[in-house]
């Protein structure tokens, strides 16, 4: 079976704005997130987040000094998140299929984060 992206990027595209409430048991998601992210930033100077939607995560990391790339499939998604990182030089912005990231090949980072929905 072969997955429809385009189908796939519309769905994503779609929850940008649920994505900034926190419903039902989304602050008990993100919370464990947080603690996970938390123990293991010991070193940590570099880190990209596949599927970051509109910033949760990546945006409070930068805010916190970490050079931080943000990469998501949804142009809406990004476009938030670009708005909510206004005056942050140390996040890169990057619109990409998880499922090809060839654009990362030249890069390293000390940490990953990847969320599966």
């Amino acid at each position: 079976m072969k997955p429809d992206f385009k189908r796939e990027q519309s769905w994503w595209e779609g929850k940008t704005e649920g994505e900034e409430r926190d419903l039902a048991d989304e602050p008990i998601n993100r919370a464990l997130r947080w603690r996970e992210i938390e123990r293991n930033l010991k070193g940590v100077k570099t880190i990209a987040e596949v599927g970051a939607a509109s910033g949760a995560f990546t945006i409070p990391l930068a805010r916190r000094g970490y050079k931080v790339t943000h990469i998501d499939f949804s142009a809406p998604a990004l476009d938030l998140a670009k708005k909510k990182a206004k005056g942050l030089k140390n996040i890169e912005f990057i619109q990409a299929n998880a499922a090809d990231l060839h654009m990362l090949k030249r890069k390293s980072f000390d940490l990953v984060l990847k969320y599966f929905a």
